[in-house]
């Protein structure tokens, strides 16, 4: 994977568009974007580069001096997506490292952010994904997705209510995570999706 290691001038660039931690006017970290990127690269039907990039440049946050700087992100982004495609094939798994969410601020963790990108990613084909004939697959995955959708609305699920094993059923949903990647790989890679031949365009749903 040495060929996706980014040099100096190409890491401080994405950091500029995507830094590591929120702030009241910025949360599209790099968390939340990897998040996004490994959903689609998970993805039953084929999203390649040059769709996913038009969404991401589209959002609100992205501002771009140039022409030159927007095709330099651009090109440090598919270096990114190459890697966490890479990490996936030899069997890495790609979720942030476990993290005491009780001692941090609801939100500000890389794996929730990681898990909200990762959300926003699986809306870009929600209807694919949930079209399988298979009655258990399909409950798996919705087990699947409602432990990553836990983790990423962290925030809000504890505005809303504090139940006494609230911070336990996160860390639950927390420890799960890994097995539930490994899970979408193995539907996306089963004979589940054989019907799906296709690329798409990510549309209405972009990483934010």
């Amino acid at each position: 994977m040495s060929s996706h290691k980014l040099n100096q001038q190409e890491l401080q660039l994405l950091l500029d568009f995507f830094p590591t931690q929120i702030s009241e006017h910025q949360r599209l970290t790099f968390s939340r974007a990897k998040g996004y990127l490994t959903a689609l690269a998970l993805s039953p039907v084929a999203i390649t580069p040059d769709k996913w990039w038009e969404a991401i440049k589209a959002l609100p946050e992205i501002h771009f001096e140039s022409k030159e700087q927007e095709v330099k992100l651009c090109k440090v982004l598919i270096k990114i997506d190459d890697s966490i495609k890479a990490t996936l094939k030899a069997g890495v798994n790609p979720v942030p490292d476990y993290q005491d969410l009780a001692s941090v601020d609801s939100g500000s963790s890389s794996v929730e952010q990681w898990c909200g990108g990762f959300m926003d990613g699986v809306m870009v084909c929600e209807d694919i994904w949930f079209s399988l004939k298979d009655k258990k697959l399909k409950e798996d995955l919705e087990l699947v997705f409602g432990v990553i959708a836990l983790v990423a609305d962290r925030e809000q699920i504890n505005m809303e209510r504090r139940s006494a094993d609230y911070d336990r059923r996160i860390e639950d949903a927390q420890r799960f995570l890994p097995q539930a990647i490994v899970k979408l790989d193995e539907t996306r890679n089963s004979s589940a999706y054989d019907h799906f031949n296709t690329e798409i365009v990510p549309q209405g749903h972009t990483v934010h």
